[in-house]
């Protein structure tokens, strides 16, 4: 007897192959999933399903709609009508013939007479005049629906200032921590120093607990710092809809140029979608106050009724092809100013009130405005300057830490200007980490308050 046989090798090369092929599959999709996470990438994600977005989104589509019902206002309205009747008579009197009073018929001749019917109604009706109010109607909703368009547009623009904010603040967590590590790589080489300084009896033993102490508070600082990094990515995380742990690491983007204040001052004022939603809705408030004033006008409308019946005593009467045809044309004009003028004249009074409201609101979001334009870009313009400056400082700090740690290895200097340079270098660190992105936090800042996208527009 034979027997089938399987080479383990064999074998096991076949699934090594098949681990391989599935490992070659993956890899484009590891490699992206570890790839840096830029700025770009986080607000695209962001505002696929951002809240405040999808909630301006909703207001454009009933403006849009809105503007579909008064538009359709002005339109014919046509309606039809149909159906079936069946009418059951039971005759118990009948008129006497010679008195003419009313007597009861016998049993014999009590009878049920029954009738039925077919109708079918077409009606046309249009507002051929109604003073202007329907087009003014018709406008003040255009307005509305553009002012909720602009909302949208802001809406993004802020959004995307808020994801670049978060980004930004987990970056800066992100450098806040490199800067703790490397204080406490240093604390522990000073901790190391002094020991051995102390071993050979040159510093007192107070140098030592000293230099322990310090170790002690980098480990602590760099604890803090890491799980301050931990909430900005989890803030970041939330802000794109995505779990914590799929953000690796953040690239930091490219920081704006200085800016040309009087260029994007101008550019700010005239592009701001909040400016403009404040304008239309003020358009919309005269529109409404013009159709209050044009209620003194009468209306006119034309009508058209066309019918067509059956009617018979048996149930052929119900057809689909009913043969009486009627028709009916009117003409009608309402002016009803005596009957309510008190209503008309509140209602001219409400659209005055609702323009200076408009008016006010115009004023005051224009004054925002132009503080929000004067504090952001003198904001910017100090970031750009303070840029360099903390660069500046580093490195002094940086020289300093080194002069620092070279006089107290040899002995020339003491334990205190070691520990003054350390902390003097770590803040020096940490204003240069918050420096590095502050161009770019007040352009995201001058976003938010404006609603205008300036990264995409800076030259």
């Amino acid at each position: 007897m034979r027997f089938l046989s399987i080479d383990p090798i064999s074998s096991r090369l076949r699934a090594a192959t098949a681990v391989l092929a599935a490992a070659l599959a993956l890899a484009p999709a590891i490699a992206r999933a570890q790839q840096p996470l830029t700025l770009d990438q986080a607000v695209r994600t962001a505002l696929d399903a951002h809240p405040n977005v999808q909630r301006a989104e909703a207001d454009a589509i009933r403006g849009r709609a809105g503007r579909t019902e008064s538009w359709a206002a002005l339109l014919p309205r046509v309606g039809m009508q149909t159906g079936v009747t069946r009418n059951d008579v039971l005759q118990r009197t009948a008129t006497d013939p010679i008195t003419g009073g009313i007597v009861s018929l016998p049993d014999s001749l009590i009878q049920s007479r029954q009738s039925f019917g077919t109708s079918a109604v077409l009606s046309l009706d249009w507002t051929l005049f109604s003073g202007g109010r329907g087009l003014s109607a018709t406008a003040a909703a255009r307005a509305r629906s553009r002012a909720a368009d602009h909302g949208v547009s802001s809406a993004r623009v802020r959004a995307a200032a808020e994801v670049t904010l978060v980004y930004l603040d987990a970056l800066e967590a992100q450098a806040l921590v490199e800067v703790r590590r490397a204080q406490e790589v240093h604390a522990r080489e000073l901790e190391r120093t002094a020991e051995g300084r102390f071993a050979a009896g040159t510093v007192p033993e107070i140098d030592m607990l000293q230099a322990r102490l310090a170790a002690s508070e980098a480990q602590i600082a760099l604890m803090d710092a890491e799980g301050e990094a931990r909430a900005r990515r989890l803030e970041l995380a939330e802000q794109m809809g995505a779990p914590a742990d799929a953000l690796h690491a953040l690239s930091a983007p490219e920081a704006p140029p200085a800016p040309d204040t009087a260029a994007v001052r101008a550019l700010l004022l005239a592009q701001s979608p909040l400016l403009a939603a404040v304008r239309a809705e003020r358009d919309a408030a005269a529109r409404d106050a013009r159709a209050a004033r044009l209620d003194l006008l009468p209306t006119v409308t034309l009508g058209m009724d066309r019918v067509w019946s059956e009617f018979g005593r048996t149930r052929d009467a119900f057809t689909l092809q009913p043969r009486n045809v009627q028709a009916y044309y009117r003409v009608s004009v309402a002016w009803s100013p005596l009957q309510r003028p008190g209503s008309i004249l509140a209602g001219r009074r409400r659209g005055t009130a609702g323009i200076l409201d408009a008016q006010a609101d115009e004023a005051a979001a224009r004054r925002t405005m132009e503080r929000e334009v004067s504090v952001g870009l003198e904001r910017w313009a100090r970031a750009s300057a303070l840029r360099e400056r903390a660069r500046l400082n580093l490195q002094l700090a940086e020289r300093q830490r080194e002069q620092a740690e070279e006089r107290y290895r040899v002995g020339v200097a003491p334990l205190s200007e070691r520990l003054n340079a350390a902390i003097l270098w770590a803040e020096a660190a940490r204003q240069d980490a918050i420096s590095r992105h502050a161009p770019l936090r007040a352009v995201a800042l001058l976003e938010r308050g404006t609603g205008v996208p300036l990264r995409g527009a800076l030259p």
